[in-house]
């Protein structure tokens, strides 16, 4: 049984590409062990530059641990699969590399301070970490050659520093940076004799870039204008609408200023994501001010949506001046949920992964999320059944008629929008190439931007306006009250005509007598 204990130390932003991790972890038994430390798509003569440090291992032992470079293939394995086939094969073991013809490793013995870099691929080249890979010939191996291309790196017994070149555009493509961990067992076959567990610690910064240079994958290079341009068409749009509520203020109610501060924080959102990505792109790390400015205007806009879409669902001000306690409840859970829900995206969206937090993190904001878009469903369910009891008995069947059809067409907006951006949105995020991972968030933010725009229009104060019709909450309080008035003046006839019936039920027995 393997036992590692991993921590890991963020120093910088997680997803910038100009990274250092302090590693401390504890290893036995199983023959081997990965640990995913970064995935990044290169483009032509982009290049990868890690530097170790502070190595050190305890007790002394000649267990093999290293880094593989390995290529994204068009094949999915799941990822406790993954771990099962890693318990058994050593990735450093120089016969398998010689099976990954898409695979770069660098290999290190601690016990007689070693380094050894080892190539399958074509044209990808390991030099040393203070070398140039734009001034350092190119190696060049023929295609297919099953020869490693072997090279003795310049190190100590503590650090080390290599680069990895992207020099042709055979190389391009989606990359994933492992360490790796083998013991003595992998190459002796020694099962009677397991080794001791062994402490291992070093840091280690890598640096990931492309040409220019630019520190984003290839797939990202494009977000941070992306984010630019929808953040000016969500503020033109929020403009647009603070305008229109202004024009039409005696028909407003309060659900729209909060559809307003909706856009205002959606808005806000993507231009702090936009200049997070653009210091991402330059420097290599985000500028922290504009990193928990996006965390912040991020976690608030995701507890609105939900708050905004329950209020509409649940016809408050529309239909009702206050929230039956069944649909209290719903807020109750939905808010705190969909906080955990993007904390939880957050968090996978800054580990690397494959890695064990980013598993966690996922599959709690996938059922949390999920959670969220079913509850959320309720008032609008409930707002329905409402509407079609009151279109049957008030006496006014078409007014409620519009009001029912209004609220089944919001029922099946949010269905289809729930089901685009959590369903249809991963397939095509698993489905694109590495070069077009934008196209993903293209089609996120303007399904996002579609539902706003035809939920504002669909609940806009105005005059030609279906739910112009609906009732305001002085005319709800009006309707109780003519509804009040009438049930006394009901209960007034009633009496008196029981008062008059017993009245003439005394003469005629009088007159009889």
């Amino acid at each position: 049984m393997r036992v590692i204990l991993l921590t890991v130390l963020f120093i910088h932003e997680v997803y910038g590409r100009n990274r250092s991790l302090s590693i401390n972890g504890k290893f036995q038994n199983d023959i081997s062990s990965e640990d995913p430390l970064s995935k990044f798509g290169y483009l032509k003569e982009g290049q990868l530059f890690v530097n170790v440090t502070d190595l050190s291992i305890s007790p002394p032992s000649k267990s093999r641990f290293g880094f593989v470079l390995e290529k994204y293939g068009w094949f999915i394995v799941g990822h406790e699969r993954t771990k099962q086939m890693e318990a058994h094969i050593c990735r450093l073991n120089l016969k398998l590399i010689g099976d990954e013809k898409s695979s770069v490793s660098v290999i290190f013995w601690f016990s007689e301070s070693q380094f050894i870099s080892s190539s399958m691929n074509d044209s990808l080249r390991i030099i040393n970490g203070d070398e140039d890979c734009q001034l350092m010939p190119s190696e060049k191996v023929e295609s297919g050659n099953a020869t490693l291309v072997n090279k003795t790196l310049a190190s100590s017994s503590t650090s080390l520093s290599f680069k990895i070149c992207f020099d042709r555009p055979n190389d391009e493509g989606e990359y994933s940076l492992k360490f790796v961990m083998c013991n003595n067992s992998a190459t002796s076959q020694d099962k009677t004799n397991p080794p001791e567990g062994v402490d291992y610690s070093f840091k280690v910064n890598f640096v990931e870039q492309n040409k220019g240079p630019n520190y984003l994958p290839a797939g990202e290079m494009a977000l941070p204008g992306f984010y630019a341009c929808m953040s000016i068409i969500f503020g033109g749009a929020g403009l647009f609408w603070i305008v229109f509520l202004c024009r039409h203020e005696e028909t407003v109610f309060k659900i729209h200023y909060l559809m307003f501060l909706l856009m205002v924080l959606k808005t806000l959102s993507l231009m702090f994501h936009s200049v997070d990505y653009h210091f991402i792109a330059v420097e290599g790390s985000p500028m922290q001010a504009f990193a928990v400015l996006f965390y912040i205007t991020y976690l608030t806009k995701g507890a609105l949506l939900f708050s905004v879409l329950a209020l509409i669902g649940s016809g408050w001000a529309f239909i009702k001046p206050v929230l039956s306690d069944k649909e209290k409840k719903i807020f109750v859970l939905v808010i705190p949920m969909q906080i955990l829900a993007n904390v939880a995206y957050i968090i996978t969206e800054t580990t690397e992964e494959g890695g064990t937090q980013y598993q966690h993190w996922r599959k709690i904001f996938l059922v949390v999320d999920l959670l969220c878009c079913v509850a959320i469903l309720y008032p609008v369910v409930w707002s329905v059944r409402h509407l079609q009891i009151a279109a049957l008995t008030d006496g006014k069947a078409a007014i409620g008629l519009r009001k029912l059809k209004l609220f089944r067409q919001f029922y099946t907006m949010i269905v289809c929008y729930f089901y685009s951006t959590r369903i249809i949105s991963l397939v095509l995020k698993a489905a694109l190439s590495f070069r077009y991972a934008w196209i993903h968030e293209v089609f996120f933010e303007g399904v996002t931007l579609l539902f706003f725009v035809v939920t504002a229009h669909k609940f806009r104060p105005g005059s030609d306006n279906p739910y112009l019709q609906l009732q305001s909450e002085d005319e709800y309080e009006d309707e109780e009250e003519e509804t009040e008035l009438e049930e006394v003046t009901m209960q007034s006839g009633v009496s008196n005509g029981l008062i008059r019936k017993s009245h003439n039920s005394n003469h005629m027995t009088n007159h009889v007598t």
